[in-house]
């Protein structure tokens, strides 16, 4: 078995700016509450500010294993390539 790419140096590059961590703070607070989107924007824009740091944090990991690609914040557009590799021994 191959040893899986390990990304360190583009996960440190995930910042705030990626709309992926809000969305990502977003849709693990709603399935946290069940709230809505409209309750989550009541919240402001930097509330809760934990889980959008822990959005971040788990896009950074994403990003790491490179199961996410590494996105250009003023585009959208990937940066890096991941693996469209459906091989479930690829990915255990």
């Amino acid at each position: 078995m191959t040893e899986r790419p390990f990304c360190k140096d583009d996960a440190a590059q995930v910042h705030y700016t990626d709309n992926r961590a809000r969305r990502m703070a977003e849709a693990y607070w709603r399935l946290q509450t069940g709230g809505t989107r409209a309750e989550w924007l009541g919240l402001g824009k930097n509330n809760p500010e934990a889980l959008i740091r822990e959005g971040r944090d788990w896009l950074r990991a994403a990003v790491a294993a490179g199961l996410l690609p590494l996105i250009d914040t003023s585009t959208g557009r990937a940066i890096t390539d991941v693996s469209l590799d459906l091989d479930p021994d690829h990915h255990a």
